[in-house]
């Protein structure tokens, strides 16, 4: 008797299985169909269709082209910003730890040499002057000759400011 009801009751699914389940607990293959059938019609409409995503991907590549050429520098700062980030990401190779080592030794050295002496002060004002006549002497090439003597007065202005 109890085997005609676990029988029976597998028939109509009330033994926990699926209905119409054959084989103790795995789906029908109807029910997988079904299953698969309905995700992949929800996919369907999440994704946007074939031309839509040519579409965007002309619009993408158009703005992309347009906005390089309105902004040469905001690119090529974009791009080193990326290189420098990249970069950061790889790991260091012996040859570059070495080097580091190296440079940040004799850094070291020549700041306590300086610091010593008491000079930092008079090497840092040296450089100061040193950048703001390389500074005056490009903008008198980049400007006419009339207004250089006018942009050297406002570095030394400035040099002696920060000094």
């Amino acid at each position: 008797m109890k085997r005609g009801a676990n029988e029976t009751a597998a028939r109509e699914g009330r033994n926990g299985d699926a209905p119409g389940s054959k084989h103790g607990g795995l789906p029908s293959l109807r029910t997988v169909r079904a299953k698969g059938l309905a995700v992949a019609g929800s996919l369907r409409e999440k994704l946007p269709s074939r031309g839509a995503a040519r579409a965007s991907t002309t619009d993408a590549r158009t703005w992309t082209s347009r906005t390089m050429r309105q902004h040469p520098v905001g690119t090529g700062l974009g791009v080193l910003a990326l290189g420098f980030l990249s970069a950061s990401l790889l790991p260091a190779s012996g040859l570059e730890r070495r080097a580091y080592s190296r440079a940040s030794g004799k850094a070291k050295d020549l700041v306590d040499r300086l610091d010593a002496s008491e000079r930092i002060g008079e090497v840092l004002s040296a450089v100061r002057q040193v950048a703001a006549d390389a500074a005056a002497e490009q903008l008198a090439s980049l400007r006419p000759q009339a207004d250089a003597g006018g942009a050297r007065r406002k570095l030394e202005r400035l040099v002696r400011k920060d000094g």
